[in-house]
């Protein structure tokens, strides 16, 4: 719709120069550009009109007792849920609610039929949270609105040890919208998911679910309360989570992307906070075995580079140095 409009707003300036030229600088029309803001005003109602029209169409074809049609709507519905305009028709009929009853207990409809019928039932279900993950990301519906069991259900989908790719992406994305939209929302999500659940997931392959799986880590411990935060803190400090970080994720044989990068990023500040209160803390002069541990801080740092010897280095440069160095440290 914007190409169209700008090929012929571009259409009408090159007209009006035109007339321009030929008529002379002082002369003034309006008749081309009232016809093209008609020919513009026109579109755009049509478009909206369409966009209306499929929607309605749309609302009705999800409800199919078909699968196959059902399957097709829902398909359809994903593409087209990208539009900020068709989104808003969607959600106007009441499609949001639809498609979490559809979550809630239309998978149940269909447990008895997934043994013959998994592919359809999985795309089913992929195509429907993709479509509500796009719906959601226009920002016309509150995240408040969502009941218990949609998010037990999301979460189900997160906690099983087998499940589709794609449903399990999208999945890990409404959990994360979820906790950092909505304080209640992370009250409940926080029940239904633990690190420990998240945790095989970033032992997995697929990198865009382990920088989903580190998004929600991330979400949980940015809005936990400090005495939960610390309790989260003291998880991920665990040797075991650190290993699997940096064996599956840092040192896994391809490129980290920027999202990863991002996320590792904001993992790695928020553990470090919780130790800003340590950091800040003034050490005790009077405490050797603190001296000591400071001492061979400094000498596996810096290898005990340029060190100069008794004989040959003055009281006031190893001081300078010393300086230099804790300050690198941190110390000063």
């Amino acid at each position: 719709l914007i190409k169209e409009i700008c090929k012929l707003w571009s259409g009408a300036e090159h007209q009006k120069e035109a007339e321009h030229e030929h008529r002379g600088p002082g002369t003034m029309f309006l008749q081309t550009g009232s016809a093209n803001a008609l020919k513009m005003r026109t579109l755009i109602l049509g478009k909206a009109a369409n966009l209306a029209q499929n929607a309605q169409q749309l609302h009705e074809r999800i409800q199919s007792s078909s699968m196959d049609a059902k399957l097709e709507a829902l398909k359809d519905l994903a593409s087209l849920s990208r539009d900020v305009t068709f989104a808003q028709e969607f959600i106007n009929l009441d499609g949001i609610s639809l498609l979490t009853q559809m979550v809630e207990s239309g998978t149940e409809r269909y447990q008895k039929l997934q043994k013959i019928m998994k592919p359809c039932f999985g795309d089913m279900l992929s195509f429907t949270l993709t479509a509500f993950v796009e719906l959601m990301d226009h920002g016309i519906v509150s995240w408040d609105t969502f009941s218990v069991a949609f998010i037990k259900k999301i979460a189900s989908f997160v906690n099983k040890s087998a499940i589709d790719v794609s449903i399990l992406q999208r999945s890990l994305a409404i959990l994360e919208s979820m906790v950092l939209n909505s304080h209640d929302l992370y009250q409940k999500v926080a029940q239904e998911i633990t690190i420990g659940q998240l945790i095989p997931h970033l032992q997995g392959t697929d990198q865009e679910i382990q920088t989903y799986t580190i998004a929600v880590i991330n979400a949980l411990f940015l809005k936990a309360p400090d005495e939960r935060r610390q309790e989260m803190a003291n998880i991920l400090a665990q040797k075991q989570l650190r290993s699997i970080i940096l064996t599956h994720v840092i040192r896994a044989q391809r490129a980290i992307n920027n999202e990863m990068a991002h996320q590792l990023y904001v993992l790695q500040v928020l553990t470090f906070n919780l130790l800003e209160d340590r950091m800040m803390t003034k050490m005790d002069p009077q405490d050797q075995a603190q001296r000591d541990i400071i001492f061979e801080l400094r000498r596996i740092a810096f290898d005990a580079e340029s060190e100069p010897n008794n004989s040959s280095g003055s009281m006031e440069k190893r001081k300078s140095m010393y300086t230099r160095d804790y300050k690198k440290l941190g110390f000063i």
